[in-house]
């Protein structure tokens, strides 16, 4: 889901030093908030974080009457 969701962004290329040497990767070019829906949301936050640990968490708390 995150994978598909997550196709169009826009990536700038970054070359990273590693312990085995240099590695290309790719760094997001916009800011992105993860809004999880209650219970079944916050389960999947934390994977797609590690994905995006540039992304900020935003919760909203919504009630109904």
């Amino acid at each position: 889901l995150a994978y598909e969701a997550t196709a169009d962004l826009k990536l700038s290329e970054k070359n990273v030093t590693t312990p085995m040497g240099q590695a290309h990767g790719a760094k997001l070019e916009e800011k992105i908030g993860l809004v999880p829906v209650l219970r079944a949301g916050l389960g999947m936050v934390e994977g797609i974080w590690e994905m995006m640990p540039s992304a900020e968490v935003w919760h909203i708390g919504l009630f109904r009457d």
